[in-house]
């Protein structure tokens, strides 16, 4: 991924990933990548035939383009311009500082070659009845009044999706989350 002034990509597309516990229902769910979208999105739309929309990318000359198979080639923008090129270099500095990983100019390509790019992973974990004991109750009223106002809760939907597992995936699943 790149920033605005930066012609090459500079940083990763490490997600950052964020869960709250509710009181009732599922907890409060938050994950994405730090870049405009996520790079499947690119082969999505290059299947499709389908032009990106502005601000997504750049092509190898780190000029804009909306041609996915030119950004495929060249890099992912950051969201939200400089602030959003901000946090993304926050989360590079979590991912590949602390955790001791690649940096993003130091990782090989994850599209060609037979290296691991060596992307990190931090995982910072808060007890929140710790703090406040209300605190998913406090959380699940705020989000319902927030919805009630049209705000989009990520992780919120009408249908439910199911997702099928083969049944050794789930007996491994399972073996891992036992005590």
């Amino acid at each position: 991924m790149t920033v605005p002034g930066a012609r090459t990509p500079v940083y990763c597309t490490n997600p950052i990933a964020f869960a709250a516990p509710l009181d009732e229902g599922p907890p409060l769910l938050i994950d994405q990548a730090s870049s405009a979208t996520a790079f499947v999105e690119l082969r999505r739309y290059a299947d499709r035939g389908e032009s990106l929309p502005p601000g997504w990318a750049v092509d190898a000359d780190g000029q804009p383009t909306t041609d996915p198979r030119a950004a495929m080639r060249g890099a992912l923008l950051a969201f939200g311009g400089a602030r959003g090129a901000n946090i993304a270099l926050m989360v590079e500095v979590m991912a590949a500082g602390l955790g001791g990983a690649n940096w993003a100019l130091d990782a090989p390509s994850f599209l060609t070659g037979d290296r691991s790019p060596g992307a990190g992973l931090t995982v910072i974990a808060i007890a929140p009845a710790l703090l406040a004991p209300d605190f998913p109750q406090r959380l699940r009223l705020q989000l319902d009044r927030l919805a009630a106002l049209g705000v989009h809760i990520p992780g919120r939907r009408d249908a439910v999706a199911e997702i099928e597992l083969p049944d050794a995936l789930l007996a491994e699943i399972e073996r891992a989350g036992a005590p």
